[in-house]
């Protein structure tokens, strides 16, 4: 494997995580907010 695909790969899963982190925190405001209005 070449280095440029390894740097590629690990930008994808930056990426992914990114993604992952911000949906879990996209959920906890969101199920914070719903709680609040209960």
């Amino acid at each position: 494997m070449s280095q440029n695909e390894d740097r590629t790969i690990m930008l994808n899963i930056t990426k992914v995580i990114g993604i992952l982190i911000a949906v879990m925190f996209t959920l906890i405001f969101v199920a914070g907010y719903i709680g609040k209005d209960l």
